[in-house]
C-alpha cells in the first residue's frame, strides 16, 4: 500500500510580517520546508506531494538547486485556501493508500511519529497525533478576567491535536479524519 505525504505550504506568511514566507526561511542551514520534507522522506512516506503558491514554484526550484536538494516530490499549484490546497494535493493521489497532510512550516515532527500515524491509520482507518495540553486556559465571561483559581480550567487530560493527520483514502478524494487520538 502506498503512503502519501501532502505537504501544504501555499501561504504567504503575512501574519509573520516577513518578506519571504516562513517555509523558505533558513533553519540550521536549510530552508524550513526542506527539513519538513526530509522528515517525511526519512519516515515511511513513499510519495511526497508539495503544494505551494504558484508564485513561489520557480523560487522553490532555485532553492532545490542551490541546496542540492534531491528528495523526490511532486510540486503542485496551491489553492486560495488551505482547504483548496489540500484538495489539489489529494487529486494527485493515484494509488490506493494512506495519506498524511502536514504543514510545510512544522519541521520538528519526528520520523517515528509520522510512521506511527501511518501505521495507526492503516490499522484503524485514520489517525491524528495529539499530546496532553500544557497551556493554562481560563474561562471568560461578561466581566473582565480576574486572577482567580476558580476561573482556571484544567485541560491536562484533554489532548492538543498536532498536525499530520493520516487517513486511508481512495484515489483522488479523502475520507473523514475523525479518529481515535494518538498520544506521542
Amino acid at each position: 500500500m502506498s503512503r502519501y505525504a501532502i505537504i501544504v505550504g501555499a501561504g504567504k506568511g503575512e501574519r509573520m510580517g516577513s518578506e519571504l514566507p516562513k517555509q523558505f526561511l533558513e533553519l540550521k542551514g536549510l530552508p524550513v520546508l526542506m527539513h519538513t520534507i526530509n522528515r517525511f522522506h526519512e519516515s515511511a512516506a513513499s510519495d511526497i506531494i508539495l503544494v505551494l503558491n504558484v508564485h513561489f514554484h520557480s523560487y522553490w526550484e532555485k532553492l532545490c538547486k542551490e541546496y542540492n536538494f534531491n528528495v523526490p516530490h511532486l510540486l503542485v499549484k496551491g489553492g486560495v485556501t488551505r482547504f483548496d490546497s489540500v484538495r489539489k494535493g489529494l487529486k494527485e493521489v493515484t494509488r490506493k493508500g494512506t495519506v498524511a497532510v502536514h504543514d510545510a512550516v512544522r519541521p520538528l515532527v519526528s520520523a517515528g511519529l509520522i510512521l506511527k500515524c501511518f501505521e495507526k491509520a492503516e490499522e484503524l482507518g485514520n489517525a491524528v497525533p495529539a499530546v496532553p495540553c500544557r497551556e493554562s486556559l481560563r474561562k471568560g465571561g461578561p466581566t473582565p478576567l480576574r486572577a482567580s483559581a476558580g476561573m482556571i480550567t484544567s485541560w491536562s487530560r484533554r489532548p492538543s491535536v498536532l498536525t499530520a493527520p493520516c487517513s486511508n483514502a481512495p484515489t483522488g478524494r479523502s475520507s473523514e479524519m475523525s479518529s481515535p487520538m494518538m498520544r506521542q
